[in-house]
C-alpha cells in the first residue's frame, strides 16, 4: 500500500498509488504496445473517476470513467480536429452531446451507440443542415 512504480514485461509501466497490490488512487499507466498513456484515478485495479487517455495517434479522451469503461461526461478529440463533448456509455457516445467537426459543421443532440440519434446538424455558418429523429435524417 502506498506510492510505487511497477514495470511489466508486456510493455506496461504504472506509477502511482497502490492498495492491496492493485492500482488504487491517482496514477499513470503507460502502455507502449497498445500505444497510450492514461493519467487519472483507479479503484481496485480498474480506471474509475476522472482521467485522461492520450493515444499516440493523436486521439485523446478526458473525462469520467466507471470500472474501466469510458462512461459519464467527457471530451474526445481526434487529430483531424473533430471534437465531441458530452455523455459516454461503455466507450461509445451515448446521451446528450455536441460533435464539432473539423469542417465547421456541428451536431447537437442525442447520441445512441456512437451515432447521431435525435438532434440537429448545423452548417459551418450556423444554419440548420438537417434533423435526426430516432437515428434517421428527417429533413
Amino acid at each position: 500500500n502506498g506510492q510505487g512504480i511497477e514495470t511489466y514485461r508486456n510493455g506496461l509501466k504504472y506509477t502511482g498509488q497502490w492498495k492491496d497490490g492493485k492500482f488504487d488512487g491517482k496514477g499513470t499507466l503507460i502502455n507502449i504496445n497498445e500505444k497510450y498513456n492514461f493519467t487519472g484515478y483507479w479503484k481496485d485495479g480498474r480506471i474509475n473517476g476522472q482521467g485522461t487517455i492520450d493515444y499516440t495517434n493523436g486521439e485523446k479522451y478526458s473525462g469520467e470513467w466507471k470500472e474501466g469503461s469510458r462512461t459519464g461526461q467527457g471530451t474526445y478529440t481526434w487529430p483531424n480536429g473533430d471534437k465531441y463533448i458530452g455523455s459516454f456509455l461503455n466507450f461509445k457516445q451515448n446521451g446528450q452531446g455536441t460533435m464539432s467537426y473539423s469542417n465547421g459543421e456541428k451536431f447537437v443532440g442525442e447520441w445512441k451507440d456512437h451515432k447521431e440519434f435525435n438532434g440537429i446538424l448545423y452548417n459551418s455558418n450556423g444554419t440548420k443542415k438537417s434533423s435526426y429523429k430516432d437515428g434517421v435524417i428527417i429533413e
